[in-house]
């Protein structure tokens, strides 16, 4: 990999003796997702290429000439994220040679608030998409005979019901998702949200109707898993070393007894007549998708799935990955659900946050009261851990906290 490369390369800093150990590497990766170490890598090297072409050190980084690679570097950039993750990037490689971060240095950061302001742009929520939309779609997309845009109308009906954002998706492995008679819980061990490391979840409830995400999720493993058993021995067989090659590399936890046990009779049935390993298996990736996968695990990139998603509905202007977390939480909220419950299953940690996910199309009078009573609550609830001893004393009263202060 070019990151554990980039790795090698710098830690020899310290010295000829300071071969780093495979623990030492294996622990310095995992501190970071897989796309910010593809990142990290890339604009890292573009920073050394920089400099051997002007005959400077790289590590430690001199101020002005780091000034100016990040100015011409954004001349071509649309957007003011590609500077921080350059900025990003030789920061971390110089933390770990035991040099100070060059672009906390004030010249640079000068720079790089230039830049931030230059290319700077409102923030613009992703338009919401209801349940009806996506059947809508999948329905013409049906009709035209296009089974691959008909995959991406299923997906978008679990991420919409569950209110999963891409990154919950693009790793999921089909040993993380929980089967019960009520709903399918999603789990997502490396979610930004997950403070406590307890894995968080998405929730599909269960519904009869072929249409509920709970259906959909399910006829489209099934779907994927026979058609595998239809290839061939040989095929399979390529495909299953293949499977086991990539497993090693990334390096998956073993997923729990529990969750491959609650997978449905048909889809193990499926599975094990070409033992086919479900628990490792990543639910996006070219075995699901099109008829003659070349490899089981060709990720599903952003870029692809977001392109078809353009595709599936019409190449809307406003359409993103987002915009079906975005349409569940409206949607929810229309229903009449209660918002902290509405926030805890779309795992937002303030109601802050949750709130910019409310579409238009929402009842928003209702909702603005059903906030303020939200915050209220979680005002009190702040109050009453930091000060218990007046907690106790209004509760020797006979009246909570908040209700006390009011009067």
């Amino acid at each position: 990999m070019l990151f554990r490369s980039c790795l090698k390369q710098q830690l020899g800093h310290w010295g000829s003796d300071s071969t780093p150990s495979p623990s030492l590497i294996r622990d310095l990766t995992a501190g970071l997702k897989p796309s910010t170490t593809n990142n990290y890598a890339s604009y890292y090297r573009k920073w050394m290429e920089y400099c051997e072409s002007k005959q400077i050190a790289a590590i430690p980084a001199d101020p002005f000439h780091l000034a100016i690679f990040l100015s011409e570097a954004s001349d071509n950039d649309t957007s003011r994220e590609p500077t921080k993750k350059r900025a990003n990037a030789i920061n971390y490689f110089h933390s770990i040679t035991g040099y100070n971060p060059p672009c906390s240095d004030p010249f640079p950061q000068l720079v790089i608030k230039g830049i931030t302001k230059r290319l700077g742009a409102p923030v613009i929520p992703r338009e919401p998409i209801s349940l009806s939309e996506i059947r809508s779609a999948r329905a013409a997309a049906l009709a035209r005979g296009e089974s691959g845009l008909v995959y991406i109308a299923d997906l978008c009906t679990v991420m919409q019901e569950a209110q999963l954002r891409w990154d919950d998706v693009a790793d999921l492995r089909l040993g993380d998702l929980v089967w019960g008679k009520t709903a399918i819980r999603t789990l997502s061990v490396d979610s930004k949200t997950d403070t406590r490391k307890q894995g968080q979840f998405g929730t599909l409830v269960y519904s009869p109707s072929p249409d509920s995400g709970y259906q959909r999720l399910h006829q489209l493993i099934l779907r994927g898993v026979s058609g595998f058993a239809r290839r061939s021995a040989e095929t399979r067989t390529r495909l299953l070393c293949d499977l086991q090659q990539k497993q090693s590399e990334l390096c998956y936890k073993q997923a729990s007894a529990s969750a491959v046990s609650s997978l449905p009779a048909d889809i193990r049935n499926a599975a094990a007549q070409c033992a086919l390993p479900l628990e490792n298996l990543p639910l996006l990736s070219d075995w699901a998708w099109v008829e003659k996968p070349q490899s089981l695990l060709t990720r599903f990139t952003y870029k692809r799935f977001r392109y078809h998603l353009l595709r599936l509905f019409g190449f809307r202007p406003n359409i993103g990955t987002h915009s079906m977390r975005r349409g569940g939480t409206t949607e929810k909220i229309t229903q009449g659900i209660e918002p902290r419950l509405v926030q805890f299953l779309g795992r937002w940690r303030t109601s802050e946050a949750f709130e910019g996910y409310i579409g238009p199309s929402a009842n928003i009078e209702r909702v603005a009261e059903a906030m303020g009573a939200a915050r209220r609550a979680e005002a009190s609830g702040r109050s009453s851990e930091a000060d218990p001893a007046r907690t106790r004393d209004h509760a020797r009263r006979g009246a909570p906290p908040a209700q006390a202060r009011r009067r």
